[in-house]
């Protein structure tokens, strides 16, 4: 009898962690890389992007986003001197199948003058995502953002608040 009864407390056990583990199995994989090229926004005029997807649920997934750009400076040293932008976001992604909404915050390092001077943007971020499910497919991104630092910084680099993002997705 006790034999039965162990018998029967590890089958339902088994049974009970076989069904938990299948609602955490994501049906909806999708490309885990994409590779942009940015439009304004992210404090560059300009810049090339990788991205990462993580946690990846059918209605949510998380965005590691790093890159290289270029803009121009608007006060310090001089006027229109070629920046080195390196912007950095990371966001939550909200929706279904392909279409999501984007928010989080972000961060550009900007060089100046060969790299004299420094600057660091941070901005939150809201915006709309086109994100494919296979690799491949182009994805795309419209948002907004506008810079939370020092007032006086501001107006040391060009900022635009709206940004757009072209490009395309690879690897599950």
């Amino acid at each position: 009898m006790l034999k039965k009864l162990v018998f029967i407390y590890l089958f339902l056990i088994a049974a009970f962690i076989t069904q938990v583990s299948g609602q955490y199995t994501n049906p909806y994989l999708r490309p885990r890389n994409n590779v942009s090229l940015n439009m304004f926004g992210d404090a560059s005029i300009m810049s090339g992007n990788y991205e990462r997807l993580m946690l990846t649920y059918s209605k949510f997934f998380m965005a590691l986003k790093f890159g290289i750009g270029y803009s121009e400076s608007r006060g310090l040293p001089n006027d229109n001197t070629l920046l080195y932008s390196f912007p950095v976001n990371v966001t939550g992604n909200y929706g279904r199948k392909m279409h999501f909404f984007e928010f989080g915050f972000g961060g550009a390092l900007l060089f100046y003058d060969a790299f004299t001077f420094w600057d660091y943007a941070v901005y939150p971020i809201l915006g709309y995502r086109l994100q494919p499910m296979k690799s491949g497919k182009v994805m795309l991104r419209i948002y907004a953002s506008y810079p939370l630092t020092d007032k006086i910084d501001i107006h040391n680099y060009w900022f635009c608040p709206i940004g757009f993002s072209i490009g395309f997705c690879f690897g599950h």
